[in-house]
């Protein structure tokens, strides 16, 4: 599982999710129906579930997934967990504060073969249209959608966009890598942002990325992380 280590770390591509915004930070998505991300069966979404269940656990919490059938190893800081899940590689890190109760969890999914629920494009961007503008953690953290990068695979240029409506149209071309995120607080830009979900654990919220992988589907970064135990 190496490799799933290594491409996590080069694709981080994410998609993030802000909470108690603002009444006059609009994200453009207020009208659209509200799907409720943790009963719907898209697979991004089932190991978004998983990954976010494990916010507020302890080391003896995250017992049941080995009864579940996943691998599990102690790593410093942060326990390990991998299976293979209907031809997809999925590798969680939980990561703990002080008192040893998890805060930050990521969440790699990495398809092995043609014919894995991630192939394709269209589930992808279900994903996230199902998050919606507001997504809300196990924790009751609100998170509310701040903004969206996305580059070319090719370039090193990112564009950013705010708009939720605009950035979900952006998702169309395989040849481009996205990263979307939902927050629990304004930030003046994606370095802000990122820092205080994946770094200081000073915000609450998703950050999801993805990048075409060959003709194989799409490989998926998620990060969720919750302030309460931080």
């Amino acid at each position: 599982m190496k490799r799933i280590l290594l491409l996590t770390a080069v694709v981080v591509l994410t998609t993030l999710a802000g909470c108690n915004k603002k009444k006059n930070e609009s994200s453009g998505n207020e009208d659209k129906p509200k799907v409720d991300w943790t009963k719907s069966d898209n697979f991004i979404l089932v190991e978004l579930r998983e990954a976010a269940s494990t916010l507020g656990s302890d080391i003896a919490g995250l017992a049941s997934f080995e009864e579940d059938g996943w691998e599990v190893s102690a790593e410093g800081s942060y326990i390990h967990l991998e299976k293979t899940i209907n031809k997809v590689d999925v590798v969680m890190n939980c990561y703990f504060n002080e008192d040893k109760t998890v805060f930050h969890t990521t969440c790699a999914l990495d398809p092995t073969v043609k014919g894995n629920p991630i192939e394709k494009l269209s589930t992808v961007k279900e994903s996230v249209e199902i998050l919606s503008s507001q997504f809300t953690l196990p924790t009751s953290d609100v998170c509310d959608f701040r903004l969206m990068r996305y580059k070319k695979i090719t370039s090193d240029s990112y564009k950013t966009l705010t708009s939720f409506d605009e950035s979900l149209a952006k998702i169309e071309n395989e040849e481009y890598n996205y990263t979307f995120i939902w927050a629990d607080q304004a930030a003046p830009d994606f370095d802000d942002y990122t820092d205080g979900l994946l770094v200081l654990g000073t915000m609450s919220g998703l950050e999801m990325s993805f990048a075409k992988k060959s003709d194989d589907g799409y490989i998926i970064t998620l990060d969720v992380t919750s302030k309460k135990y931080n």
